[in-house]
């Protein structure tokens, strides 16, 4: 009979080679350029929409406008660089709070089950509520910013490796079943925190400049920024899961 551990593994993901990984990935990205790329041309099709969503041709020429001469003060390289830094900022500091946290909730069944309702009731905390009551409480700027992005994290790290500790203890099967499904989740929370937050508390960022460019109805550099938000998140979630097999010694 097989264990927990081997049900709850993948094997496609643990028997595969890591190269053939890599090589499939690849193939997937180019199935997804070609599928949204259609996607892009029926919409631009579409009667309700033209006035707003770009052209190829025009969402090239923003996009070259961004790289060379920037929107709202910052080059696309400074509004990117902004919004990573915070994610990674977000899930360095919330990752080794939280971690340390569920490292000591789980420890013993007695403390998990104690402090499980609090950890529960913070997770369904929103970014927004934090991030509401952080511009109370230190007003616009940057650090209601990374407030709103590290908190949540703290809880969803902190859960993950509680229940990690309690069932598998420390060790690769805590990585590989708890702690990079969690990284994964925390990055998704923590790259939608921040782009909600950049719209309200801060001037740069890929979220500040998609809301700017709403606002001045610069369809081109929405579409930029989304296409370049979107293939940043895909590129730090797979880096999640690849050093999380090389951890586990998959």
């Amino acid at each position: 009979m097989q264990d927990s551990t081997e049900l709850l593994s993948d094997p496609d993901t643990t028997t595969r080679p890591l190269a053939s990984d890599v090589a499939l990935r690849l193939l997937g990205v180019v199935v997804a350029a070609v599928a949204l790329n259609i996607m892009w041309l029926v919409l631009s099709q579409m009667d309700s929409l033209q006035e707003f969503w770009p052209s190829h041709r025009t969402a090239w020429s923003d996009f070259k406008l961004l790289v060379t001469d920037g929107f709202q003060g910052a080059t696309l390289a400074a509004h990117v660089g902004a919004t990573v830094g915070r994610v990674a900022f977000a899930l360095f500091v919330g990752g080794a709070i939280g971690g340390c946290i569920g490292a000591a909730v789980g420890s013993t069944r007695l403390s998990r089950n104690l402090a499980d309702p609090f950890i529960s009731f913070m997770r369904l905390v929103t970014p927004a509520a934090v991030l509401t009551i952080a511009i109370l409480a230190r007003g616009l700027g940057e650090m209601p910013t990374l407030i709103a992005t590290t908190l949540p994290i703290v809880w969803i790290i902190a859960d993950a490796m509680s229940r990690g500790v309690v069932d598998v203890g420390f060790g690769r099967d805590l990585i590989r079943i708890h702690v990079v499904p969690a990284a994964r989740t925390a990055l998704l929370v923590a790259w939608i925190a921040v782009s909600f937050a950049e719209t309200i508390s801060s001037s740069t960022g890929i979220g500040a400049a998609v809301w700017a460019a709403r606002t001045f109805f610069r369809g081109g550099i929405v579409v930029s920024m989304l296409v370049v938000s979107t293939l940043l998140f895909l590129v730090v979630d797979y880096l999640i899961r690849l050093l999380g097999r090389l951890a586990s010694g998959e």
